[in-house]
């Protein structure tokens, strides 16, 4: 209880450094995408990954990086499944295809969560993705387009997604 308390506090030191260095995003396509989701409040990921499919986005082009808490859930080719001890209190990452999904460069990503998880806003922030997309929030956040909907509404959030995607001059 009380190291979850002391790692809280120095990752939200780690995001406020990070939420100072976002940066503009480039005028390229989107042609891969990064999806991290918070697979503690939604868990339809699956049916998120169709979405983006039938919207043009090639499968083998998502990469989805899902936070849950005590499951052990085994990952898959393109789905990797992480939990709030993956991530140490200095910040460091623990597991290579965390990292992975971290460094890799991707045109897009998207934080599919409203929750204040400071896990998944610390991998948000360290994203090298070009272009970031995430929910409407009261809070600063990185992103460079936000989407006001409900989590359970994936279908709308794709839907409107792809609206200023297309708007943008981005896909």
């Amino acid at each position: 209880m009380f190291f979850s308390i002391i790692k809280k506090v120095s990752l939200k030191k780690n995001v406020k450094k990070y939420l100072s260095k976002v940066t503009t995003p480039s005028g390229d396509k989107i042609t891969t995408v990064n999806l991290l989701v918070d697979g503690i409040h939604f868990n339809e990921t699956l049916k998120l990954i169709e979405e983006f499919v039938k919207n043009g986005i090639k499968r083998e082009n998502i990469n989805v990086l899902v936070l849950v808490r005590d499951k052990t859930i085994l990952d898959t080719d393109r789905i990797t499944y992480f939990r709030p001890k993956d991530i140490a209190l200095s910040g460091n990452v623990s597991k290579d295809k965390i990292n992975s999904f971290i460094y890799e460069k991707s045109d897009l990503l998207v934080s599919y969560y409203k929750s204040n998880e400071i896990n998944l806003d610390y991998i948000s922030l360290k994203s090298t993705s070009d272009f970031k997309v995430g929910f409407w929030t009261n809070d600063k956040n990185p992103n460079h387009l936000t989407i006001d909907s409900s989590l359970s509404d994936y279908k709308l959030f794709t839907e409107e997604l792809f609206k200023y995607l297309k708007a943008l001059h981005k896909i």
